[in-house]
């Protein structure tokens, strides 16, 4: 039936232009099947695509995090300022290599008649430049790693608010559930409530206090459901897709006890947070600013060779003001230079550069300092949900003894 829906408004159009076209039939037979197979194959790939789309229809936290890790800005963001650095680093290598340049130009001299055209060939290679160079390298290698601890930073994140909006949303649902039973008992005690008040056993008062407790659980109940949803919408756009798709995120809420200490927790952050190793390179990107600035104090020293031709017309190959051999030159040699005085601009950014690093290493320690404090008070978090699970799962035993025990007085 897609097959058919698709071509035959296409036959048809072939059709009139058959018989109002003065071609040969087997040309029009052969440019009718080759469109009616593009169209078939269009079709086909079609419905084969539209099963791939909606099979997607409910995610686990697994998948939940693998689809944001793939398909989330952010990560994408993240990747591409890596790659801006990796290059940044290759550009900074190339600076050891040699550089060649060709120019050419034409000028007039006064009291000449002639045209000068020349073309040049200059070939340079710096010997030293006071580490300044490599000091460039090594800083675009540290910006690179410092790009890719962002990178694992932005992942890291991304899977954090995944996890905490997955197990926010089947909380969510837990609380549908929770006020849906909640709300089913209070309009079942209403009921009852009010069979005892019709035969006098129970005061108007009660009756409306049952009402009462009847609408504020149906309110609870609406804003749970309204909470599912909202978890719902945050987590597709963390997954980057439709806010408005009903997708299902499946789960459940188990207590997974945590196996570890607080000096082993301590110790791998300490290693392994990217905020941490940010900002160590930071440092380390700040030296390499130290060296640069030091390097004006120091020789620049460089070789060049160069190669020119000039002549009488566009091809720079002599002419007849030149000898046969003299519209030809080259030259090679070393080259050394050397900042004496440039009134402390040099002096003043070596200590701009001093200042940087001590800068940074300050707030290293300062991040050393949030990061002990984060890992021990989320430590101690965990100790306290430990508890509190405990606590209340032995409440939910009292309260449902008391429901069954209440139940069955009534």
């Amino acid at each position: 039936m897609l097959f058919h829906i698709c071509v035959q408004p296409i036959t048809q159009t072939t059709a009139i232009c058959h018989k109002n076209s003065a071609r040969p039939r087997a040309f029009d037979g052969a440019w009718k099947a080759r469109l009616i197979l593009g169209v078939l194959s269009l079709c086909l790939s079609l419905s084969a695509a539209l099963p791939a789309l909606a099979a997607r229809s409910s995610y686990s936290l697994l998948e939940a995090v693998e689809q944001a890790l793939a398909e989330n800005f952010r990560i994408l963001a993240a990747e591409e300022d890596l790659a801006a650095g990796e290059n940044a680093r290759k550009g900074a290598l190339s600076a050891f290599g040699p550089s060649l340049t060709s120019s050419y130009g034409v000028s007039r001299q006064e009291h000449i008649s002639d045209d000068r055209y020349t073309w040049r060939l200059s070939l340079t290679q710096d010997l030293f430049s006071g580490f300044s160079t490599l000091a460039s390298y090594q800083k675009a290698a540290l910006q690179r790693d410092n790009a890719e601890a962002r990178l694992a930073q932005t992942r890291l994140n991304l899977i954090l608010q995944v996890q905490q909006n997955f197990l926010l949303y089947l909380k969510a649902e837990a609380d549908v559930r929770s006020a849906l039973d909640s709300y089913n008992r209070l309009a079942e005690q209403l009921k009852v409530t009010r069979s005892f008040y019709d035969v006098g056993l129970r005061p108007r008062v009660e009756v409306l206090q049952a009402e009462v407790n009847v609408s504020e659980a149906e309110d609870l109940l609406l804003r749970s459901r309204n909470s599912v949803e909202t978890q719902r919408v945050r987590l597709n756009t963390l997954l980057n897709l439709p806010a408005q798709v009903d997708v299902q995120y499946t789960g459940s809420l188990e207590h997974i006890p945590f196996a570890g200490d607080l000096d082993q927790c301590l110790e791998k952050a300490d290693r392994h947070r990217p905020d941490l190793n940010i900002a160590r390179k930071s440092v380390d990107i700040a030296g390499q600013d130290q060296t640069i600035a030091r390097s004006r104090f120091l020789p620049q020293l460089s070789a060049s060779a160069s190669w020119s031709s000039s002549g009488d017309d566009w091809k720079a190959a002599g002419g007849r003001n030149y000898l046969p051999d003299d519209y030809r030159s080259w030259s090679v040699g070393l080259n050394a230079s050397l900042d004496l005085f440039n009134s402390g601009s040099d002096y003043f950014r070596t200590r701009q550069a001093d200042h940087a690093i001590r800068k940074l290493k300050a707030d290293e320690s300062a991040l050393r300092q949030e990061v002990v404090y984060e890992v021990q008070s989320r430590f101690l978090d965990l100790a306290n949900a430990r508890e509190r699970i405990s606590v209340a799962r032995k409440g939910l035993e009292q309260a449902g003894e008391a429901y069954r025990g209440a139940s069955a007085r009534y």
